[in-house]
């Protein structure tokens, strides 16, 4: 787990590495103090999954 970053209006990229299964879920804050976890309703995706094989995957953001 991580702390907040600011990256309001920047590129950005997640990266997610592990050996075996792994989860990644973004949560966003849009400057009113409430963290919301990504949702399907969200546009893009805002969540990684790896298998048991494991591997390495990223997100996307400006």
């Amino acid at each position: 787990m991580t702390s907040a970053v600011d990256g309001k209006g920047k590129y950005g990229k997640i990266q997610l590495s592990a050996d075996g299964n792994a989860s990644l879920f973004v949560y966003y804050n849009k400057g009113d103090g409430v963290w919301k976890q990504w949702t399907k309703d969200d546009p893009g995706a805002g969540w990684i999954f790896l298998p048991k094989s494991g591997g390495s995957d990223y997100l996307h953001f400006t």
